[in-house]
């Protein structure tokens, strides 16, 4: 079943005599979800479980024999589970369902769960799209719930169903605010509705101030130390990281400004040059740390950025955001104080969260989980998470350097294929791969035509691929994209972000998996 609305009164009925078991995927989102869920079941005094897996092939060959002839066991499902067939997986492993929730952001949705009176999956804006030849029904099915609901995410939705019940915290409203800055840097959200959103989110925190007569809450780590954390509003550039690092590799390395300069060609060097001329700095001065920059000085840096970016055909605009302070006070009364923003905190959980590529599928990651989980708060995994982050961005930039220079790649009209092969055995990350098919999309696109940009990155025994769809090129015809990923999903593909996908295949299957998209493309 399909729900577009969340009320308490159904959550408790969900989670009444027995113990809610939650199963949450490795993601930055499916973390706050589960922090946020521990804090509604623990003041309603539910029990509940917290059972980190990778994907739904390790929830399958988990040992379920604890659940097994138990009446009406309930679920919660998070980020994962959406496009199975649950009722079949439960029958299979004799297990009595009372009752599963699942919060999944995936287009594909099982058509069983549609029926299903137990299962409720959380809908989004993006209309489902469902494994049925009966397409009448589901026309009729999801044109009542689409009109209605005008969520981007079943993450803000999730918000939503916190202020109803009139549970929000400084903690919720901090992870809202991270949500929302992120889809407006990755293109889901608007400006106008990004600032009206914070706005609304900035009254909220000024209410909790006045009742609580505090702006922040106390918390003990460590013996000895005191940590607590406070809320700022900023008016900050679309360029991550630029608090922690200098204005030369932030805007080097980042994927926007890269492409479109073409810093792998002598001309775009030139360009800039001219671009830091223009703002009155030189490549000397762009080295240096932007936290030593003065307050004054780093205003007017900022007010020319906005404005010289406009003459390059760059749009960096300042848009609404928060920042959050960490201290450290000790017993020898020395304060230290560390600022994060919210655009940074989501990319250091990510690296935090990240795993190596080749354990992606088969890999237990409860530690990693855990550990990301339990620095949430903690400041120091934090900067760790930070400088993850700017070592990947710097071997993403110097990969597609490579890769453009060197033409190591094979065009075709529909798609560009990449073949690295890991002789030298780096310890390559989903996250390197990821943000290395986003930035050869971008370089690879012009204004009349983009492509599909697939990597095999092969080993001894398997091959991983890692591709990412456009968003101009299946404006025009969604069908045609639809359909390149129900096949995907069929042979075993795991979708991020609905753009990018990943699958594990035997290399004497590379052959077809090219047939496949080169037919379905045309």
């Amino acid at each position: 079943m399909l729900i577009n609305f969340l009320e308490f009164e159904f959550f408790k009925k969900f989670s009444e005599n027995f113990s809610v078991k939650i199963f949450s995927t490795l993601k930055w989102n499916s973390l706050l979800i589960c922090r946020l869920l521990n804090d509604i079941l623990k003041s309603e005094l539910i029990s509940f479980e917290i059972n980190p897996i990778n994907n739904f092939d390790e929830f399958f060959n988990l040992n379920l024999d604890l659940f097994r002839y138990k009446k009406k066991q309930k679920f919660i499902f998070i980020n994962f589970g959406a496009d199975k067939n649950l009722k079949k997986f439960f029958k299979k492993k004799q297990i009595f369902i009372g009752n599963i929730l699942v919060f999944d952001d995936t287009p594909f949705i099982h058509f069983n769960n549609f029926n299903s009176r137990n299962i409720f999956v959380v809908l989004t804006q993006k209309k489902p799209v469902a494994f049925t030849n009966n397409k009448k029904y589901l026309e009729k099915k999801t044109k009542t719930l689409s009109k209605k609901n005008k969520v981007v995410s079943c993450f803000l939705f999730f918000f939503r169903f916190l202020k109803k019940i009139k549970k929000e915290t400084f903690e919720s409203v901090w992870f809202e605010i991270i949500t929302i800055n992120r889809f407006y840097l990755f293109g889901f959200i608007n400006f106008m509705t990004n600032q009206k959103k914070i706005n609304w989110l900035e009254k909220k925190l000024f209410f909790f101030d006045k009742k609580n007569n505090q702006s922040f809450s106390k918390k003990y780590f460590k013996f000895r130390t005191v940590y607590s954390n406070t809320f700022c509003k900023i008016e900050e550039l679309p360029i991550p990281l630029l608090r922690d690092w200098n204005l030369f590799d932030a805007l080097t390395t980042n994927p926007f400004f890269g492409t479109k300069f073409k810093i792998w060609k002598k001309s775009g060097i030139k360009k800039i040059s001219k671009y830091f001329f223009r703002l009155g700095l030189s490549i000397k001065e762009t080295t240096e740390a932007w936290y030593y920059i003065p307050q004054t000085k780093r205003k007017l840096l900022e007010s020319c950025i906005e404005n010289e970016s406009f003459l390059f055909g760059i749009n960096f605009k300042k848009f609404n955001s928060f920042k959050k302070i960490f201290f450290e006070k000790k017993f020898s009364q020395e304060i230290n104080f560390f600022e994060i923003s919210a655009c940074d905190y989501f990319l250091s959980l990510e690296s935090l969260s990240d795993c190596e590529l080749f354990e992606f599928f088969k890999k237990n990651h409860t530690k990693i989980f855990w550990n990301v989980y339990q620095s949430l708060e903690n400041f120091k995994s934090i900067k760790k998470g930070i400088k993850i982050t700017q070592k990947i961005q710097k071997f993403v930039s110097k990969m597609s350097r490579i890769i453009i220079c060197n033409k190591i790649y094979i065009s075709e009209e529909h798609v560009n294929y990449i073949h690295i092969k890991n002789k030298k055995n780096f310890n390559i990350t989903y996250l390197t791969i990821k943000n290395l098919v986003l930035y050869l999309m971008l370089a690879f696109s012009s204004k009349k035509k983009k492509k599909i940009v697939i990597i095999f990155l092969r080993s001894q025994i398997r091959t991983v691929i890692v591709g990412g769809f456009p968003k101009l090129k299946f404006q025009n015809n969604p069908i045609k994209k639809q359909k390149i990923k129900e096949n995907l999903v069929k042979l075993g593909a795991l979708f991020d972000d609905q753009n990018t996908f990943l699958i594990e295949i035997e290399p004497c299957f590379e052959k077809n998996f090219y047939r496949m998209i080169n037919k379905k493309c045309e």
